[in-house]
């Protein structure tokens, strides 16, 4: 039984490496480490080693239900992607709560946190490894090529780079920062920390990515939300931040400034480049991405409004503006797409049911307070893809939608953790 579960657990740790580290890609290797986790799972189950969150459970049924029911409202509104959809919003949330198991080990929340961090480290060092080769640093014989992407453009005082896992920073990035502001107010921060701090910030500068970029500047903003709505309130807070204003940490943010303005410098790198590229994202009128969004936003609001406010035009819908001949009902607002998918229904279900995650984490967190040293930062993450999200279908990506889970599967296994000293990453 010790063999199963750690095949189960280590299974289930690789998925969630893979799935940040490849997203979209090396799907038979993925399904490998989903299959072998579901094989213990299964095993363990039937031979009652296994706990379940009865909440949990309920949880991710009542998302899958609600979105079997959307996808039957499609299908009678001859939506072309009524049944591919399925996936998304049935199999899976399933599937999650299966898994959500192996969160119910003592520790299994520390482990997770370790492995995000692990995760945050290989994507850093593959992208400067795919930079430095790009640039004629690195040689051939210590590059390997990864499915990942790969495109680079050296501008006039910009660098502009795409790989798939750069999406996983708008997890990764909040979640270290949140991370390193428990380890300061803990007085456990080491360098190696602030390190893998500036490098991401550099790699998040490199990339172009706006999005990436806006939620790097209001992270601060981000960790202090999750702080006060499931980790201990507004002076909890405040306190958190706070820790980063004294001597020591201060002097390391100001060599960490130093080193950033003096990296950009050697490398050519203006920020003046640098933020007249993030305003153009903005600009609807100039920018190619940013009309085709807004085009998105006006077709899918006519066509909501022209359609049922209540209950939206089903799952798998499109409007006449479509953005892939493939899926045609793949659209990049999110949000936007929910509202003209399910209608107001919808939207206040999704959202109630996220902020029903967020109340069971805070409950439990009162009986755990020493948890949130580990749960408040993987929120901040959350909180940072929900941003992202707004002008990309994260959430309907198997490697992405786990995360806007977590509340859920975290807040069903907070009470199942180990009560050892405190070990950090």
């Amino acid at each position: 039984m010790i063999v199963l579960l750690r095949l189960g657990g280590v299974s289930l740790l690789a998925l969630v490496f893979s799935a940040l580290f490849v997203p979209t890609t090396y799907h038979e290797i993925k399904i490998g480490f989903l299959l072998a986790a579901l094989t213990s799972i299964g095993i363990l189950g039937l031979s009652s080693k296994l706990i379940w969150s009865s909440e949990t459970l309920m949880a991710c049924f009542m998302l899958a239900i609600f979105g079997l029911l959307n996808s039957v409202h499609g299908l009678l509104n001859s939506a072309p992607g009524a049944v591919r959809v399925l996936s998304v919003m049935v199999v899976w949330p399933i599937l999650y709560a299966v898994l959500s198991t192996m969160l119910n080990r003592p520790d299994a929340i520390k482990i997770l946190v370790s492995t995000l961090a692990v995760t945050f480290v290989a994507i850093q060092s593959y992208s400067f490894l795919y930079l430095g080769y790009m640039a004629g640093v690195v040689p051939d014989v210590l590059y390997f090529e990864l499915d990942q992407g790969q495109g680079v453009g050296f501008y006039d005082g910009t660098v502009e780079y795409s790989l798939y896992s750069i999406s996983s920073l708008l997890f990764l990035m909040p979640f270290w920062l949140h991370y390193l502001f428990n380890l300061v107010h803990e007085k456990r921060a080491k360098i190696s920390h602030w390190v893998l701090l500036l490098t991401g910030l550099v790699i998040c500068v490199l990339t172009g990515r706006r999005a990436v970029q806006l939620v790097v500047l209001i992270s601060p903003f981000l960790v202090l939300l999750s702080v006060v709505m499931v980790g201990g309130g507004i002076q909890k807070g405040y306190r958190v931040v706070g820790s980063l204003f004294n001597v020591y940490s201060m002097a390391l943010v100001s060599i960490s400034v130093v080193i950033l303005l003096f990296v950009f410098f050697s490398m050519g790198i203006h920020f003046d480049a640098i933020a007249e590229n993030f305003k153009h994202g903005f600009e609807f009128t100039s920018d190619i991405s940013a009309s085709e969004r807004g085009n998105q936003f006006v077709s899918l609001m006519n066509a909501w409004l022209d359609g049922n406010l209540l209950f939206g035009a089903g799952n798998g819908s499109h409007t006449d503006y479509l953005r892939s001949d493939d899926m045609p009902w793949a659209y990049e607002l999110t949000y936007v797409y929910l509202l003209f998918s399910t209608g107001i229904v919808g939207v206040l279900f999704y959202f109630g049911w996220f902020g029903w995650g967020l109340l069971r984490i805070r409950n439990a967190l009162l009986y755990r307070p020493d948890m949130g040293f580990y749960i408040t930062p993987i929120i901040t993450g959350v909180f940072g893809l929900a941003v992202g999200a707004a002008s990309n279908p994260y959430f309907a990506k198997f490697d992405y939608l786990w995360i806007v889970l977590l509340p859920h599967l975290l807040a069903g296994a907070i009470k199942y953790q180990g009560n050892s000293v405190v070990k950090y990453v």
